[in-house]
């Protein structure tokens, strides 16, 4: 059945977050939606509307039918849109002031325990607007200049900021708030605001979050901070003196707190990182400082980055909490990393120093970006264990930790790959558990190292679907466990290359020959010369001895393409040692000879990865 005309349903909110308002519009357009289909009510077209003042579903009747919906059926579908809404989200609901329901020129009856449908709508002022028709509502809403439709709005909120910024020679640069203000004002104007020359000397950082935070678009000119901003208001609230005063307010408090922290004496610094918890029965901050501490010392010594870089990192990890306990970092968080760099610049630590302090905790909640040198990525790797082992002593992951230590893995390979850092996790993660128990605080055993392990290797799988890498190479890879992310990259594109497939055909031979022949799960000894037999094991045996040392020396020195030629010459060897000799000879030890010597061959492969998980090419 066709609706015979359209449809409005407008909720009205008072005091409704803006980060809340699209999650509840698209849950209210769904229901609303959901509940015609149950009803059998068509329509042509619908259209969804909000904004924090208010969220507005409409339907367009299209082409009339002869067969006539009932009013009664309109209001019961609705009911149940609305009170399913209600149900998932009742917080939302609790915000609700007003609902509108309208049928053409019918006010609509919809049935809901704690509200009566009322004719009305409010407008930016909180006055209250009579509604009569759907085609009332829209004209009552043009000529109030109120735009409901969120594109028009965006539109119209774009041309204002462009021309603003013309007029004061700027270049606008903050989606995060046009997006927040697309929401927040239905009736925008644009007014100009200014600040004095000396907050520029402000990091860049700060100074923009503020700004921000005050619901001003900084401006630009050649790349440049300028001391001029716009501010979107609603036209009916236009108080242009009075938001220069509360921006100058907030600036002035700002520049004080800033200036006292940098001014903080270091032992003051120290004593605050001592008192402060870094998490219940994990120490502080101060105890966490030394741990990374000694993991970036660490991790530059499996680097052999040399002194110098060691320098650099020892410096900048023994400052890198600092700036947890600043004023600033407790008022922005996002200043984190920011403001370490500048307590750096500050003490008269190397630029170089405080970069790394910044970077550290990239990428994360406030930075997307990667560390760009390796002290930063050092430092962030070092900051990032401490953090997976902490959680894991808490509460031996709970699900919401567990979902944290992910994306603690989640960064940790991203830095690793994008500086190639020649690593084992294992050992660092091992190295950073028995730091805390060092420091009296938490004993560990294998089984949590284990668990650790078991949750990176799900994360580097993750990691290597991303990249595009095909799932059986990535299989082959995982099923040997490896712990280095640089040598599992490397390892993985050369299963999944195209130019060495050949190579990786005569290793898929090489593993099905072994797995056809020698079952898994024994302990086979290592195979003697003084029970080989025929020429066939005779020249097996004199190969794999020498591809022993060859395949693990390169693997060693990182060349993996060399160490795949290397397990790929075992194919014809093997082949023919496979079609010459028994396995079930009746002379028992020269079967269990020849049964290890293929455990070796197994043993070796599993070196670079399980071929047997692959699939060979199709002639």
């Amino acid at each position: 059945m066709q609706l015979q005309s359209n449809l409005l349903i407008e909720l009205s909110f008072d005091g409704l977050g803006y980060r809340r308002v699209p999650k509840a519009a698209e849950l209210l357009f769904e229901a609303v939606k959901q509940s015609m289909l149950k009803h059998e009510i068509e329509y042509s077209r619908s259209e969804l509307y909000f904004s924090v003042r208010r969220i507005v579903v409409w339907l367009n009747s299209g082409e009339p039918e002869e067969q006539i919906i009932s009013q009664s059926t309109i209001e019961i579908a609705l009911g149940d849109a609305l009170n399913q809404f209600k149900r998932c989200l009742s917080d939302c609901w609790e915000q609700v002031v007003n609902v509108l329901a309208l049928y053409g020129d019918e006010l609509l009856a919809v049935r809901l325990s704690d509200f009566e449908v009322a004719n009305w709508t409010p407008d930016n002022t909180g006055q209250l607007l009579e509604i009569t028709s759907v085609e009332s509502y829209w004209a009552l809403m043009e000529s109030q200049g109120v735009l409901i439709d969120n594109r028009e709005r965006e539109d119209y909120l774009r041309k204002l900021l462009a021309e603003g910024a013309a007029e004061l020679g700027g270049e606008i640069s903050a989606e995060s708030l046009l997006n927040e203000v697309l929401i927040s004002v239905e009736k925008p104007e644009v007014i100009k605001v200014t600040f004095p020359q000396q907050h520029l000397q402000f990091p860049e950082q700060l100074l923009r979050i503020v700004l921000l935070d005050n619901n001003v678009f900084p401006l630009y000119r050649d790349g440049e901070l300028i001391c001029r901003g716009l501010v979107v208001v609603d036209a009916d609230t236009v108080d242009d003196e009075r938001f220069q005063a509360l921006l100058d307010k907030s600036l002035a408090h700002i520049a004080n707190i800033y200036h006292r922290d940098l001014n903080l004496k270091p032992a003051v610094r120290e004593q605050m990182l001592r008192a402060t918890a870094y998490k219940t029965g994990l120490g502080s901050l101060w105890d966490k400082q030394k741990r990374i501490l000694k993991q970036s010392i660490t991790i530059i010594d499996l680097l052999d980055a040399g002194k110098q870089v060691e320098e650099v990192a020892e410096k900048a990890a023994r400052i890198c909490k600092a700036d947890t306990v600043t004023q600033v970092c407790k008022h922005f968080p996002q200043m984190q990393g920011h403001m370490g760099e500048q307590l750096a610049i500050h003490l008269g630590e190397p630029d170089v120093v405080g970069v790394a302090i910044r970077e550290h905790l990239c990428p994360g909640t406030y930075c997307s970006k990667l560390p760009h040198t390796l002290v930063g990525a050092v430092l962030g790797i070092a900051d990032r264990l401490d953090d997976i082992c902490g959680y894991y002593h808490l509460d031996e992951l709970s699900f919401s930790r567990y979902r944290e230590v992910k994306q603690l893995f989640d960064q940790i390979i991203q830095i690793v790959d994008s500086v190639a850092l020649d690593l084992s996790l294992a050992r660092l993660l091992r190295f950073s558990l028995s730091l805390y128990e060092s420091q009296g605080l938490v004993p560990w055993q294998r089984k949590d190292l284990d668990k650790l392990l078991k949750i990176f290797l799900e994360r580097l799988g993750a990691y290597l679907r991303q990249q595009n890498y095909g799932e059986k190479s990535i299989r082959a890879l995982l099923a040997v466990r490896p712990t280095n992310v640089y040598t599992a990259i490397e390892r993985v594109k050369l299963l999944d290359s195209g130019e060495e497939r050949d190579l990786v055909d005569d290793c898929i031979a090489v593993a099905a020959m072994v797995e056809k022949n020698c079952p898994r799960g024994y302990n086979y000894e290592e195979s003697a010369r003084e029970f080989l037999e025929t020429s066939a094991e005779k020249d097996l045996f004199e190969l794999l001895l020498v591809l022993k040392d060859e395949v693990e020396s390169e693997l060693e020195q990182r060349k993996f393409r060399q160490a795949l030629a290397g397990l790929a010459r075992l194919k014809n060897p093997l082949a023919r040692f496979t079609e010459s000799v028994h396995l079930d000879f009746d002379d028992m030890p020269v079967t269990m000879n020849r049964l290890g010597l293929l455990s070796e061959i197994r043993e070796l492969l599993w070196e670079f990865a399980d071929f047997t998980k692959l699939e060979p090419t199709e002639v």
